[in-house]
């Protein structure tokens, strides 16, 4: 039997822990030739909602003690192994799957801290400059390593959106690459009441975190501003926390009322969001997760920075190559669009034929039995350990170091 693990120790309602757990349940329910873990804290999000822990097992992760992960498989978000948190370590013989599920997990955080990372994510021809002058090893051992990782067939994408801005990064193109695009649980209900009242129930469901809360923050004010023009109420669940909770958009009006709901249980979320929300706004995994409800979905991009100018909003079910939310730029604008009015005026006409299209959308391109599948072939295709990597693009930087030491009172 072969053993796989998925790592993501993260305590809160998140994609990539939704994700993961989603795929680890699959594979452990339809694949008995493997031997499924998730590596999480014993009161993480992925460790305390398996639906059977005998299924699913757990490596657990602890802060300041070492984890060791000798399973046959090891699936994790895409990141510099200097990056990683220092409690980790994997064994050589381990055959370990970066996936890219998001645009700058690649980035070579040269200042680990949040206020350096958020200022070069949005200069990055900036943080090219300093790299190329003062931090050339940097960019030579991450151009060293993501060349490893192709060549061992161990490097995915979820999104095609996402190639370029890692291509921007290294300055060099990657060439042909593999995609393995987000999945959705499966779901035993469906949205099935289309009649909209005099309140019209719109949702979030995501992280309030960087690079989520300045489009969430403008995607509010573009819905108060409509809502007051047509006389129309719109009730606004805001569904999961974070720790930018504090800068969420917050002005109300007789049309316009928002609801923090918090973070929600994944056993109660989907009942929650057919009950409440006829059309949600998300990204990643989250849109994936509503629109298999049946729930017309909108996809929001990711930014860390206030959204000025005309954004062009855009329907789930109209992406292309899998790309649920990719970072916005100058490309996203239109100068006096109304892509977001038509769609909601669009959408309040024939709420039923929107729902259709997001959940056939899903159901041709996200469902856990396509991309299990996907991933599953990718896992044994690949042909390097993680022991073959050279020791160089694993070695961390003194900056790191020191961060480690405050951050978790361990410099490895």
């Amino acid at each position: 039997m072969k053993s796989v693990a998925f790592y993501f120790p993260y305590y809160e309602l998140s994609g990539c822990p939704v994700l993961f757990l989603n795929l680890a349940e699959y594979i452990a329910r339809n694949h008995k030739e493997y031997e499924v873990y998730v590596v999480d804290f014993v009161d993480g999000y992925m460790a305390q909602n398996r639906s059977d822990k005998e299924m699913v097992k757990l490596i657990p992760f602890h802060k300041g003690k070492e984890c060791v992960v000798d399973t046959d498989y090891l699936v994790m978000q895409a990141i510099l192994p200097s990056a990683m948190r220092p409690e980790l370590t994997i064994a050589d013989n381990v055959k370990v799957l970066q996936w890219v599920l998001h645009p700058m997990n690649f980035f070579p955080s040269v200042f680990p801290l949040n206020f350096f990372r958020n200022y070069f994510e949005n200069n990055l021809d900036t943080y090219r400059s300093v790299l190329n002058k003062y931090y050339a090893k940097e960019i030579k051992n991450t151009q060293l390593l993501i060349s490893c990782l192709h060549k061992g067939k161990c490097l995915c994408f979820n999104s095609s959106g996402y190639v370029p801005t890692t291509e921007s990064l290294l300055g060099e193109s990657i060439g042909e690459y593999t995609l393995v695009q987000n999945a959705s649980s499966d779901s035993t209900i469906r949205k099935e009441s289309f009649e909209l009242s005099d309140e019209i129930h719109m949702s979030w469901v995501g992280r309030l975190c960087d690079f989520k809360i300045y489009i969430l923050n403008y995607t509010l004010e573009r819905l108060k501003r409509y809502a007051e023009e047509n006389k129309k109420k719109i009730v606004f669940h805001v569904i999961g926390d974070g720790e930018l909770e504090s800068l969420l958009f917050n002005k109300e009006s007789e049309w316009f009322t928002i609801i923090k709901e918090g973070t929600i249980s994944k056993n109660e979320l989907d009942a929650f969001m057919v009950n409440n929300s006829s059309l949600n706004f998300a990204m990643g995994v989250s849109a994936i997760e509503s629109a298999k409800l049946g729930i017309a979905t909108i996809v929001l991009d990711a930014t860390y920075q206030e959204v000025k100018g005309d954004y062009i909003f855009h329907w789930f079910y109209t992406n292309e190559d899998f790309d649920t939310g990719h970072m916005i730029t100058e490309s996203d604008f239109e100068e006096g669009n109304k892509s977001l009015e038509t769609m909601l005026d669009s959408f309040l006409l024939s709420p039923k034929e929107y729902s259709d299209r997001s959940f056939k959308y899903y159901e041709d391109n996200y469902s856990l039995k396509i991309v299990v599948g996907k991933l599953l072939n990718c896992l044994e295709g690949i042909t390097l350990k993680w022991g073959d990597l050279p020791q160089i693009v694993k070695r961390k930087s003194l900056s790191r170091k020191v961060y480690n030491m405050l951050k978790y009172n361990k410099a490895l």
